[in-house]
């Protein structure tokens, strides 16, 4: 019979008989390892989210920074004018600000763009890590073209448990563009993307700030076209859209480069340099050039072709009616008209004026060099000009002068009056100690010869004997005496004069006796016609 609890006893031979063995639970030492191994990847699961929520959050920070930036610029271009001129505004429909203007800088806040429309209303004023912001313009330059550049920086450093977080900063700046920046090297200055800029910190300087530039020359402003012309074009300005636009109302288009255009309308062009085409310029109003015009072909007016200093051809200038200038018309070849050139004032040229017909003058024709005429020159006067004496030397022959009271005229190179002649004073040509002597001359002009000597004197004109004398005082004389030969010679006739002994007269009738007698002398002198 069984005793105790009948459900837990068995018979003896059913324990003896059981295949079953007792069970095993888990050490202390496996549960040990495998809450460590769970914790290590909790703790590294977790450190991963984290990394990626610091990422996440360092990427807001950047992109919120350079939508605060952007608004800037955009907030520099609409309010240029005062902010150059550094005038403050507590608030108003044209102007609702606030902004703060002293010395050289202004101060705007996130309520100033929020109030100008640049950002929305919801905007807060605090970024993804609880700092707020600060933000200062520079007004630099000179009048009128000033300069307005500033900076954005969080109002407090990014630090994580008394640490700045650099690296979040540096994931900021890679989402916010090439105008970000952080003050990590100096306190008081942000450094640019790069090192390539750097802006002080004038409002609460302090490393680990997240900067960003804004105004002239920044990366976002460079894409805007100052209305006023402060921001010079980094590019061309590109119109090729299929459809052809205008520039309307402009003042002075400058340029350095060629202009090219299928047509070109215009009721003014002022050129300091030169104007080069290769087609046709019509022009229905002035084309006022300071420089020069140069054409390889024609420049074609239907009615004038005006001009206020000269105008220089290498080859012809055409004209159906007048050409006609206010100052200098000046040629280096010939100036030919089948017409008439008329000239209001004066015709001067520093060479001749040949013409085939008439020249007509309604007042002078003056010329500091020769007038020549084919023909001949006719008018009711000629009046000399210049002043001439009688007796005076001129040239050429044949001239025209006045003394003031009579005609003179220039012959054989001194002036005389008409039907008169002036004689010069004597000219001696040659005086002489000596006998048997022999000179000859070239007469420069018109003149009266007288040569004297001791004993014969013969004198010939161009090899012509025109004079002979003899000089004794009677048969067989041993007394010699002066004899003389004058004669006239004209202009440039060479005239010769010789002297010789006296043949003596003795012995008896038909019988001549050569003697030589003592004494000596000879004389030239020539008188000159005028």
């Amino acid at each position: 019979m069984l005793t105790g609890n009948p459900f837990l006893q068995r018979p003896a031979a059913l324990r003896a008989a059981s295949p079953c063995r007792p069970r095993r639970g888990f050490t202390l030492i496996e549960l040990i390892l495998v809450l460590a191994v769970g914790s290590m990847i909790t703790l590294l699961s977790f450190q991963g989210m984290k990394r990626d929520t610091e990422s996440n959050q360092a990427r807001i920070v950047g992109q919120q920074m350079q939508t605060v930036g952007r608004a800037v610029d955009t907030y520099i271009a609409s309010r240029y004018t005062p902010i150059s001129q550094l005038q403050g505004a507590a608030g108003g429909a044209s102007d609702p600000g606030p902004r703060t203007c002293s010395g050289t800088t202004c101060t705007i806040t996130i309520q100033t763009l929020v109030s100008e429309g640049l950002l929305p209303v919801t905007y807060q004023n605090l970024n993804s890590y609880g700092s707020g912001y600060n933000i200062t313009l520079n007004v630099t330059g000179t009048a009128p073209n000033w300069n307005v550049v500033g900076v954005v920086t969080t109002a407090k450093p990014w630090t994580v448990g008394g640490v700045t977080r650099y690296d979040l900063l540096g994931r900021a700046m890679a989402a916010a563009g090439a105008d970000s920046g952080m003050s990590r090297s100096s306190a008081s200055r942000i450094d640019g993307y790069g090192g390539v800029w750097n802006a002080p910190i004038t409002i609460s300087p302090a490393l680990g700030l997240l900067g960003f530039q804004v105004g002239t020359g920044t990366g976002l402003y460079s894409v805007y076209l100052r209305r006023d012309g402060t921001l010079p074009m980094t590019g061309d300005l590109n119109l090729s859209d299929g459809t052809n636009h205008n520039i309307i109302n402009a003042s002075n288009v400058t340029g350095t480069g060629r202009f090219t255009s299928a047509q070109t309308y215009t009721n003014y062009v002022n050129l300091a340099g030169n104007l080069d085409m290769t087609g046709t310029a019509t022009i229905q109003g002035s084309a006022n050039v300071n420089g020069q015009v140069v054409a390889q072909g024609m420049i074609w007016s239907a009615n004038s072709l005006q001009t206020a200093g000269g105008v220089s051809a290498n080859g012809e200038i055409y004209s159906g009616t007048t050409v006609q200038t206010p100052g200098t018309m000046w040629a280096g070849g010939n100036i030919t008209a089948n017409g008439m050139i008329w000239s209001a004032n004066s015709l001067q040229t520093a060479g001749g004026v040949s013409a085939n017909g008439e020249i007509y003058s309604g007042t002078t024709v003056q010329t500091p060099g020769t007038m020549w005429a084919g023909g001949n020159i006719t008018g009711n006067y000629l009046i000399p000009s210049g002043s001439a004496s009688v007796g005076g030397s001129c040239s050429p022959s044949g001239a025209i002068g006045t003394d003031g009271s009579q005609t003179l005229f220039c012959k054989n190179g001194g002036w005389s009056s008409a039907g008169s002649a002036t004689v010069s004073a004597p000219t001696v040509l040659v005086s002489a100690a000596a006998k048997n002597q022999s000179y000859c001359f070239t007469m420069p002009k018109a003149a009266v010869v007288t040569t004297s000597a001791l004993g014969t004197v013969t004198t010939t004109v161009d090899g012509v004997v025109v004079g002979f004398s003899v000089g004794v005082s009677g048969q067989n004389s041993d007394v010699e005496i002066g004899t003389s030969v004058t004669v006239f010679a004209p202009a440039g006739a060479s005239v010769c004069s010789s002297s010789a002994l006296v043949t003596a007269y003795g012995g008896g009738p038909n019988q001549i006796v050569t003697k030589t007698i003592n004494g000596a002398g000879f004389l030239m002198v020539a008188t000159y016609l005028n």
